[in-house]
């Protein structure tokens, strides 16, 4: 299934069609193993092999155009070392610019984030001293891309809480540049039942703010019942913004994004981001895995999230 995967990039789009597929091939590979290869082999003298060798190559032997019964086997094994070989070198050469990105901005969020709490913890997220309005009110002159003027001084003294995959630490260095006073805790692989602890944490340690952002699903589908328990979680109060996925290899992208569309009908204060949509057609955006932006992806990603936040949240 390696060939096939590494071809079809839009498995998310026809689930039940590509498992449909991937279990004929499955099936039609089985069968034509076991009878060109398991059944053959298991009838063969091994303890003649090497006269059988000869034989084979020999011009005028009596194997005659059965030599051919050999190329099958030769054709499986080979495609079967290619895919064992060369396929996995191939996937970590094409990620390995993602992966250096992503450790890198990982080793940098763990310094800023503890910053970042300490600071919140010491102001209110709804009040800020004189110095501090200051300092920032210089920071502002210029806007930052893909925002206003107004957008960008709004963006600077907005604090937030982002929980996010490895979709929002790829981009992380974009958002942080366009929300300062986000705190963003991203982690590869996560999936939605670790926002729960993530949440508890924050709220104990009392930096909680009004505007949660989560980007999660890219790993895994979620139930109803667990966006609802993180919903109860965050409370009323609080306004949760969630980035949607945009995942097309992987069969749980539209189950996801449609537990998100009606969860935004079941509560008020749920607004979905759709990078979903927003990202359609754009496959320049993203690396080759079409799920992580690539550097013109995160700056669209950043600016995407950042216009809609700053245009749907509650004064």
């Amino acid at each position: 299934m390696i060939f096939y995967e590494n071809q079809v990039k839009n498995i998310a789009q026809w689930p039940w069609l590509h498992f449909v597929v991937q279990l004929v091939l499955i099936l039609v590979i089985s069968e034509l193993s076991y009878r060109l290869v398991e059944r053959p082999f298991a009838h063969f003298n091994w303890h003649q092999w090497q006269s059988w060798l000869r034989k084979l190559v020999q011009p005028h032997s009596g194997y005659g155009w059965q030599r051919l019964m050999v190329l099958p086997f030769l054709l499986v094994f080979a495609l079967g070392l290619t895919g064992a070989v060369i396929a996995p070198a191939h996937a970590v050469a094409q990620r390995a610019p993602l992966a250096k990105q992503i450790k890198r901005n990982s080793k940098q969020n763990s310094r800023r984030k503890a910053s970042l709490i300490a600071q919140a913890q010491k102001q209110s997220a709804k009040a800020h001293s004189a110095t501090t309005s200051q300092a920032t009110s210089k920071q502002t002159d210029q806007p930052v891309a893909g925002l206003s003027l107004t957008q960008t001084q709004q963006a600077k003294q907005l604090p937030v809480v982002a929980i996010g995959d490895s979709v929002m630490l790829d981009s992380l260095n974009v958002l942080q540049q366009a929300f300062p006073k986000m705190i963003i805790n991203a982690k590869v692989g996560r999936q939605v039942k670790a926002s729960s602890d993530l949440l508890n944490y924050y709220a104990t340690k009392g930096v909680l703010p009004d505007v949660v952002l989560i980007g999660l699903g890219t790993n895994g589908a979620f139930t109803p019942q667990q966006l609802a328990e993180i919903m109860r979680q965050v409370g009323p109060k609080r306004q949760v913004f969630w980035i949607n996925v945009r995942v097309p290899t992987r069969s749980w992208q539209n189950s996801v994004n449609a537990t998100l569309k009606r969860g935004a009908q079941q509560w008020p204060n749920l607004t979905v981001i759709d990078w979903y949509n927003y990202s359609q057609g754009h496959s320049a955006w993203f690396y080759k895995d079409q799920v992580h932006p690539n550097n013109i992806g995160k700056q669209h990603y950043s600016d995407f999230i950042a216009q809609q936040l700053l245009k749907q949240i509650k004064h």
